[in-house]
């Protein structure tokens, strides 16, 4: 309608006066006359008096880059979260289950409740060990694409200064400890004792193993949110993060061992965030005592296959 007053070419219809013959009005003509009617003199009076600023309320100006201080910011993405995650509770379920079901498998494959303590049983161990670090970091893999779909409207938000990153990230990381305890819980559980590990149950050996399955898991978690929010989109994020996951199981200690490794590449044993993991969970159990039988050479059966497999560290590396 505005630019359709002002347009020569429609300007016509719009003329009221019949007893005045159509001529064109300019758009600066159309200022001018307002500024000489009563409106616009009006208009003008009131804009030439200085505000008064008794009147206003204290809260009509912020001078704060956010509306919420920093905790109200945090509890809300908190909260908003929470309600993200009731709305998935479909698939932390089903990864749970399917967890379930995976270890209830793998303690049947390596069904073992007494082992000898040898060479030919620690490779037994270092297996399932392996198979385990492998499992609980590709259970991750669901988070990838549950924080590619989010990322549109947490960088529109961000961009209109709703909320600084920091306080959408902690949320999202804080909320998935209690996830990363409940599946290390259940894996624990029910493959710890019956593949054959350290039977020390109440012994530290049991704690540090429960604890390293946690750590490893929110890593997962945490690699595949990272992993999101560099690529951005699906196929970015899955082809690549496939490759990523490749790398760390390749140079991850076990399938390509240290000692293996030429020595100028050595350094891709130490970026893999698994080999990380492979250290402290074998230094944890081939360093408990069923594993301190002396044998030839004045060296225990734990230390000789830790030696063999280039993972031969202190006990307080992990």
């Amino acid at each position: 309608m505005r630019t359709h007053v002002t347009s020569k070419k429609y300007q016509r219809q719009y003329w009221y006066r019949t007893d005045i013959p159509y001529s064109y009005v300019s758009v600066d003509e159309f200022s001018q006359i307002f500024k000489t009617s009563y409106w616009g003199r009006m208009l003008v009076d009131e804009l030439s008096q200085p505000y008064d600023k008794s009147q206003s309320h204290e809260s009509s100006l912020s001078y704060s880059k956010y509306s919420l201080g920093k905790w109200d910011l945090f509890e809300a993405c908190m909260k908003r979260e929470i309600l993200l995650m009731k709305r998935n509770s479909f698939i932390y379920i089903f990864k749970t289950v399917q967890l379930t079901i995976t270890a209830i498998i793998t303690m049947t494959v390596f069904l073992r409740t007494q082992l000898d303590v040898d060479l030919l049983g620690s490779n037994y161990l270092l297996g399932s060990l392996y198979y385990t670090l492998v499992r609980l970091m590709t259970n991750g893999v669901a988070e990838l694409i549950m924080t590619i779909t989010r990322l549109p409207v947490v960088y529109k938000q961000k961009a209109f200064y709703l909320y600084p990153t920091w306080a959408y990230c902690l949320p999202a990381a804080i909320l998935k400890i209690p996830f990363s305890v409940l599946d290390s819980l259940v894996w624990t559980s029910i493959t710890y004792y019956v593949i054959g590990y350290s039977p020390e149950l109440t012994s530290s050996v049991t704690r540090v193993y429960f604890l390293l399955l946690i750590a490893l898991h929110m890593s997962s978690t945490s690699m595949c949110r990272s992993l999101a929010a560099v690529f951005k989109t699906d196929v970015a994020a899955t082809t690549d993060g496939s490759l990523v996951l490749v790398l760390m199981f390749l140079f991850g200690g076990f399938i390509l061992p240290r000692p293996s490794l030429p020595k100028w590449f050595r350094w891709a044993f130490w970026l893999s965030p698994m080999s990380y993991g492979e250290i402290g969970i074998t230094l944890n159990e081939f360093l408990a005592p069923r594993w301190q039988k002396i044998q030839e050479g004045n060296i225990t059966v734990g230390r000789e296959v830790l030696k063999s497999r280039g993972l031969d560290f202190d006990s307080n590396f992990f």
